[in-house]
């Protein structure tokens, strides 16, 4: 459909649903034309392929306009990290959700699925300035502590799914990004069967960031490919090609003068890996006073006591995880948890 059709009828919807005079959350799931290189390659079809994102000729202003949540992503998101063709997680197998199916041609003739292309797609077909309060880009619900159930549709194939690593990775990226956040995992069996993953998900440090008060989304920093990718700025490479990323997110700062970032450094590789990201990639004076450092999964301030951070972080990154910081001057460290509830 034309991308200005498109949007009127999604415009039309919106409307009605404003004159019932009820509140209402509007969340809308358009088509864009994927770009031709990239991790966006495999569905662009000969120019006809389709992402289950905003049209790119649809402005800031339209989209802030439209709708609470827009949809970004290249396949509906599954319980794995990545697969060539998604469809051999559904009902290609055999597999123990369906011991009876059989591997035939077809099963080969979707394209690649699982968190790394949702990654990418929301790094490839959005832009994070379109972002903000009333209109969020949409990574779509996360997959995180379902540990391969949920059936077909969800990747579900009681094969173990994600690992806690993953499922960490895959929060922590959506917190950064801004997107919104929400859970397929089985709240009522979840505390029993998956205390950990549980713990992760009620994480307040990392809820602060999604929730900061500034309301200004994240973005990709920069990204490393393999010797084997086309192009070391990733703009002619697919998913497996990128192993490492870099984001980041302007943050409310918590006085005055004291600017704040919070970065994710995510290692997609198949071996842990020293990730570093200096405080001039963030925007930040690097010189002056050290960077006091947090981390937020270990829940651990690293001060001028911990090498004294002037220009920048070192983290060792484990395969398909995360370091996830939180920087500020040293002499604005807030101490404390952050207050956000968080309800189970």
């Amino acid at each position: 459909m034309d991308p200005a059709i498109q949007l009127r009828h999604w415009q039309m919807l919106r409307d009605a649903l404003n004159a019932t005079g009820r509140p209402m959350h509007y969340s809308i799931c358009p088509h864009g034309h994927v770009p031709a290189t990239g991790p966006s390659a495999p569905w662009y079809k000969n120019g006809t392929g389709l992402g289950y994102s905003p049209p790119f000729s649809w402005s800031g202003a339209e989209r802030t306009q439209l709708a609470n949540t827009i949809l970004v992503e290249y396949t509906n998101l599954f319980d794995f990290w990545y697969a060539e063709h998604w469809q051999d997680f559904r009902t290609c197998g055999p597999t123990p959700h369906c011991p009876g199916c059989k591997l035939t041609p077809a099963c080969h003739k979707s394209g690649p699925g699982g968190l790394l292309t949702n990654v990418d797609a929301m790094v490839a077909l959005t832009k994070p300035a379109y972002s903000g309060p009333g209109s969020w880009a949409d990574g779509d619900m996360l997959h995180v502590c379902n540990y391969g159930k949920g059936g077909a549709d969800a990747g579900g194939r009681n094969d173990g799914g994600m690992t806690l690593e993953e499922y960490r990775a895959s929060y922590s990226v959506y917190a950064v990004l801004a997107s919104p956040i929400i859970i397929s995992a089985d709240l009522r069996s979840i505390e029993r069967e998956h205390p950990a993953c549980l713990a992760m998900l009620k994480n307040r440090e990392l809820l602060a960031v999604h929730q900061d008060a500034l309301a200004k989304p994240g973005a990709l920093l920069r990204q490393r490919t393999n010797s084997s990718a086309s192009g070391s700025s990733g703009n002619a490479t697919r998913s497996t090609d990128i192993v490492e990323q870099v984001f980041s997110r302007e943050l409310a700062p918590p006085a005055a003068g004291c600017a704040a970032r919070a970065v994710v450094m995510f290692n997609r590789a198949e071996a842990p890996t020293n990730m570093t990201v200096t405080w001039a990639e963030l925007g930040l004076p690097a010189s002056g006073a050290p960077y006091s450092v947090r981390d937020v999964w270990a829940n651990n301030e690293y001060g001028a006591d911990r090498g004294a951070f002037a220009a920048g972080y070192t983290a060792v990154v484990p395969t398909h995880g995360v370091a996830m910081v939180t920087v500020m001057p040293a002499s604005c460290t807030v101490t404390g948890t952050p207050e956000v509830t968080v309800t189970v």
